[in-house]
Formats: C-alpha cells, structure tokens, sequence
C-alpha cells in the first residue's frame, strides 16, 4: 500500500515536473508548478509514512538520514542550476525522480510485501501489557525530591 502509493506519487511529480519544464507559457507554467508542488509535497509525506517501517527501534536515526538527504539534494540541485542551463537540470531532475520512483519497487520491509515480491508475513510478536512484562510489579512510584507526600497530599517543601 504504502510504497505503491509513493511510487505512484514520484511518478506523477517527475511527469509534472516535465511538462512544467517544457511549458512556454506563464498560465500553464504556474498551473503545472502548483500541480508538481503538490505533488512533491505528497511524496515527502509518503517518504516519512514508510519510515516507521524500515528499522522500528531505530525511526528517530532513519528520519534523521531521510531528513538529510532532503537537504543535501536541495543543495545538489542548487549548484546545478546555478551551473548549468535550465533545461538540462530539469532534465537531470526528472531523471532522478523516475529513477526514485523504479527504485522503490526494489525497497523491502521485514515482515511485508515489497511492490514486486513476497507475500504479507504474520508479526509474531504478541502484545503484553500486564505489570510483571513492563518491569513494575515491585517498583513503587517515589514522588520528586522537592515534593513531599504528607497525608496523601504533596506539599512543597523550601
């Protein structure tokens, strides 16, 4: 579902991204931007959707590299118009943005379906909630330093 999606979604912004590129005139040029905005903000969004997925007790190091990568191609593409002629970073761009799009059917997650192969596994984990699993059968709560419980009531104390 969810790499289906995003690579649905880089498709339609590298196709968007062509036809802005190839536009010559203002109405449809500001009409495909909005379009392609669109749709850039929508791939971003199903970037950070398969995040959670690809290394769970690891997601704040995973957004980490995928937020840095979003920086460091914002620079890339940067020096490229700056050094080359529009057409050919457009070009280079949407370019990349198919090559994404055709290197997300080749992305896989433990325990689900990529988009060209395997099958759905069943988790087997169990879900435990009770108080000897959670390690507070024999911890009881100890209130701050500067509270102190007087009469069931907290009282501050200078």
């Amino acid at each position: 579902g969810r790499l289906g999606v995003h690579a649905f979604l880089l498709l339609c912004e590298a196709i968007s991204l062509l036809s802005f590129s190839n536009s010559h005139r203002l109405g449809i040029s500001v009409g495909t931007m909005l379009i392609f905005s669109g749709f850039v903000q929508a791939a971003e969004g199903s970037t950070f959707a398969v995040v959670p997925y690809v290394d769970p007790p690891c997601t704040g190091a995973v957004m980490g590299i995928v937020g840095a990568g979003g920086s460091a191609g914002a620079m890339v593409y940067s020096l490229m118009f700056r050094e080359m002629d529009y057409n050919s970073a457009f070009n280079i761009m949407c370019v990349s943005i198919f090559v994404s799009a055709g290197l997300t059917c080749c992305i896989f997650i433990k325990e689900y379906a990529s988009l060209l192969c395997g099958e759905i596994e069943e988790a087997e984990t169990e879900v435990r909630c009770d108080v000897q699993y959670l390690g507070l059968k024999d911890r009881t709560p100890t209130p701050p330093a500067h509270l102190q419980l007087i009469n069931e009531k907290e009282v501050m104390i200078p």
